[in-house]
């Protein structure tokens, strides 16, 4: 196993699964501040998720 499998899509998919279930709560929190939060937690998780989808394909299309 590569050091590159533990960053790879299958861990940007779960940091998605985490910024989904982040944004399910916001509905129910009454604080508009622990609302914007919880949107800024989610966003930050999606932009992980991108960043380590970007990683994996610099590392497979890397030379060997």
């Amino acid at each position: 196993m590569r050091d590159t499998d533990s960053v790879g899509p299958a861990k940007a998919e779960r940091y998605r699964e985490i910024a989904s279930s982040v944004r399910a709560l916001i509905p129910s929190m009454h604080d508009s501040g622990v609302r914007d939060q919880l949107d800024v937690l989610a966003l930050e998780y999606e932009t992980l998720a991108r960043y380590l989808e970007a990683l994996s394909e610099r590392t497979l299309q890397a030379p060997r």
